[in-house]
């Protein structure tokens, strides 16, 4: 029904529409005076906020690691305040908080509001940074000495995720993903394969470090194989996550009618060559994750007829899937497991007067403690809107959230958790 309806009001209809969602949006966060509000609770402790003026500072996704070990630096993405991913750079800069001062690495023109450029220090040599540029007209990753602010190394393919070991590196085609999931890949190429259902010669890639081989090892042609009209579909993969102990990865297969319509979601695990591929999830619609350990994943889906979301953790060695939260967490979030696994920390999207909120969950009392609740400005939505996306430290000591509180554009609150 929706998809009709979007056909008949065509691309002008549809823009109203959100506008008038954002407007409506705005006067409801006036008339409950939550506009530029940020509550911050007893369980946490505001440190930093990284903020400049006329200008966006981000990090990106919640799944890679900000700071360096020494927890000193925090990496940065900024860029203009209204900067287009299709043609603006994004700064790669570290944030100092000896110094209190930003230093400039590099730029880079791959890059999303959501994922920034797949930003990480490099796990083996905290000299070293890896993101996602473009070099000689292709997507790449690149290593840069923070230090030297010299490129170390390209490597041929743009980088979903790395294995803690640096021996494997995981790609797909993000000029694919941001034409069918805009915000999460790349725009600054165009997409070539965007008149195929199902590429030839495409899928997921692995980078061996040590070799500096470049492999095909899941192709969209095998993992449609089983899949009913799977040509009547656009498929993309997305959200690849490599297992703490590095012998495993997960990924999203989805597959829609085009950009904006309605998809489904296989939550898909792959030992690290491609061989061995089990689907965990297909009936219900996967939206976010994180490992618990390396036999564990914990991810929320979405109930398309309620609208509610869920927390699940699955056996990846199993398949068994486990709900947990009994209702006190109806609701979608970016979670990650403090040490232990006994507690993990969430997110909400904007809610009542556009608020969002980070909580910290307590599997085991199955209770729910609020850490902080802040504004988040409607004016920002769809690919340009600022998810919190919690960022633990290793040792659980801070956390860090991207936000839009405080003005329309994005800064970076870094938080320390109170024992």
């Amino acid at each position: 029904m929706k998809e009709l309806i979007k056909k008949m009001v065509g691309p002008l209809g549809i823009k109203a529409v959100k506008v008038l969602k954002m407007s409506l949006k705005m006067l409801d966060a006036i008339r409950k005076g939550t506009w530029g509000k940020c509550n911050i609770y007893d369980g946490v402790r505001l440190i930093e906020h990284l903020d400049i003026e006329n200008k966006n500072v981000f990090f990106g996704y919640y799944d890679l690691q900000q700071f360096n070990i020494t927890q000193d630096k925090m990496l940065v993405h900024i860029c203009k305040k209204n900067a287009d991913t299709r043609k603006d750079i994004a700064e790669i800069a570290y944030y100092d908080l000896n110094d209190k001062q930003y230093h400039s690495i590099s730029t880079s023109s791959a890059w999303s509001w959501q994922q920034g450029s797949r930003l990480r220090w490099n796990a083996l040599n905290q000299d070293e940074i890896l993101f996602n540029n473009v070099e000689d007209n292709h997507y790449v990753c690149q290593i840069w000495n923070v230090t030297k602010k010299e490129k170390v190394k390209t490597i041929p393919i743009p980088l979903y995720d790395i294995d803690r070991e640096m021996r494997y590196g995981f790609g797909v085609n993000f000029a694919r993903l941001q034409r069918l999931r805009p915000g999460y890949g790349y725009n600054s190429l165009p997409d070539l394969t965007e008149h195929e259902s199902i590429p030839q010669n495409d899928g997921i890639f692995r980078y061996d470090f040590n070799s500096s081989e470049v492999k095909l090892i899941i192709s969209y042609q095998w993992l449609c194989r089983d899949i009913p009209d799977a040509d009547k579909f656009q498929h993309y993969i997305n959200h690849i996550s490599v297992s703490p102990d590095g012998s495993s990865f997960m990924f999203f297969h989805i597959w829609t009618k085009g950009p904006g319509m309605k998809w489904t979601v296989r939550l898909c695990v792959s030992d690290i060559a491609g061989c061995h591929i089990k689907v965990l999830e297909q009936e219900r619609t996967i939206s976010h994750y994180t490992w618990k350990d390396s036999k564990t994943l914990l991810t929320t889906f979405i109930n398309q007829k309620t609208n509610e979301s869920c927390y699940s953790e699955y056996d990846v060695t199993t398949g068994n899937r486990k709900v947990i939260g009994d209702g006190h967490i109806w609701m979608d979030g970016h979670p990650s497991y403090l040490i232990g696994g006994k507690m993990f920390i969430t997110d909400s999207y904007p809610l009542a007067g556009n608020m969002q909120h980070l909580y910290l969950f307590d599997i085991q009392g199955n209770k729910r403690r609020s850490l902080v609740d802040i504004f988040h400005n409607p004016r920002l939505y769809e690919e340009k809107r600022c998810d919190l996306h919690p960022r633990l430290t290793e040792d659980n000591r801070y956390v860090s959230i991207d936000t839009v509180y405080d003005g329309c554009k994005k800064s970076v609150l870094l938080l320390e958790l109170k024992e």
